[in-house]
C-alpha cells in the first residue's frame, strides 16, 4: 500500500473498522415443536447446513471476500465516506439536493475535501493510498483510542456522482478504468456490499464470483438473508436464499443489479442447535 508523508503529530495506530462489523450471538427463541434435525451427509443437506452455519453463526462473507482489517483492542474506529454536502455550505443544498459520494482525481483534491469536512474529528495524523480511495485518519487529543477514518473515492476506479445513496433503485455507480481489472471490479462489488445495510447480522454472502459476458462482466453473490418468524402461524424462521446479479456494463462501466430467489428455508436456532423445521 503506498503510503503519503504523515501530515501532522505523531504517527498513530492506524486501523481500520467495517462500519457494520459484529459477532452478535442469535438469541434462543422457542419455536414450534416439530422439527428436523439437519444431515451433515448428501449434497443437500450439506449445503443446507452451511447455509445455517453462516447465518446463525454470523459469517457473513466466505474465504477471499472483501475484509476490513479490525482494530487492537481498546481502539474504536469509525468510517465515513465523503459526500458532496459534507463539504457544502449548509445553506448551499436543501432536502432536494441529492447525496452522493465523492470521487477525487488526484491525493491533493482528496485532502483538501477532507480537511473542509473534518469539523469534530481531531487531528489528521495519517493518510494512506487504497486501490478504491484515499484515506485519511482523525484521531481527538483528548480521546486517543478513537480513530475516524475519511475515504474519497478514486475517480479513476469508480464514479458514483449520478447515485443519490438515499434511493435504492439498483443502480450503483460507475465503473471507469480504462485498462479494465475484473480483480479490481470484484474488489469494488464486494467492497460496495460491505458498507450495504445487508452486512449486518441475519445477512451471509455464500458465494462471489466474477465473470466475462463479452459486452459486460458479471458479478454474481449468492446471499442468504434470515427473516425471524415471518409466518404468523409459525414460530420457525424463514431463510432466502438469492442470487444477486451485479451487471458491469463495458461501454460506459455503469453498475446495475439484480436478484433472484433461488431458495427459501425454514428453519429455527434454539440452545445452541441449529433445525430445518418440518413442512
Amino acid at each position: 500500500m503506498l503510503r503519503h508523508q504523515a501530515l501532522c503529530g505523531t504517527l498513530c495506530l492506524f486501523v481500520v473498522l467495517s462500519g457494520c462489523s459484529g459477532s452478535e450471538t442469535p438469541e434462543s427463541s422457542d419455536n414450534q415443536n416439530t422439527v428436523q434435525q439437519v444431515g451433515t451427509s448428501g449434497t443437500g443437506a450439506d449445503e443446507t447446513q452451511r447455509i445455517l452455519d453462516s447465518i446463525y453463526g454470523n459469517r457473513r462473507t466466505p474465504e477471499g471476500f472483501y475484509t476490513e482489517p479490525q482494530p487492537v483492542p481498546g481502539v474504536f474506529q469509525s468510517i465515513a465516506h465523503i459526500r458532496n454536502v459534507d463539504i457544502m455550505a449548509p445553506g448551499d443544498y436543501t432536502d432536494e439536493t441529492p447525496r452522493f459520494e465523492l470521487c477525487a482525481d488526484t491525493f491533493s483534491d482528496a485532502l483538501d475535501w477532507s480537511l473542509a469536512s473534518s469539523n469534530g474529528l481531531g487531528d489528521l495524523v495519517d493518510n494512506s493510498d487504497h486501490t478504491l480511495f484515499y484515506q485519511f485518519s482523525y484521531v481527538p487529543p483528548a480521546t486517543p483510542q478513537l480513530n475516524n477514518l475519511q475515504r474519497v473515492y478514486k475517480c479513476g476506479v469508480v464514479d458514483r456522482s449520478a447515485l443519490d445513496i438515499r434511493i435504492s433503485n439498483g443502480h450503483l455507480g460507475r465503473y471507469t478504468e480504462t485498462e479494465h481489472n475484473p480483480d479490481h471490479i470484484k474488489l469494488l462489488i464486494e467492497y460496495l456490499w460491505t458498507f450495504s445495510e445487508y452486512n449486518n447480522y441475519g445477512n451471509a454472502i455464500l458465494s462471489s464470483v466474477i465473470s466475462d459476458t463479452g459486452d459486460a462482466y458479471r458479478h454474481d453473490m449468492e446471499h442468504a438473508r434470515l427473516v425471524s418468524a415471518v409466518d404468523p402461524d409459525s414460530e420457525c424462521d424463514t431463510i432466502n436464499v438469492y442470487r444477486v446479479s451485479y451487471r458491469i456494463d463495458k461501454s460506459n462501466g455503469e453498475i446495475t443489479n439484480t436478484e433472484t430467489l433461488l431458495n427459501t428455508i425454514h428453519s429455527r436456532y434454539q440452545n445452541g442447535n441449529m433445525e430445518v423445521c418440518e413442512e
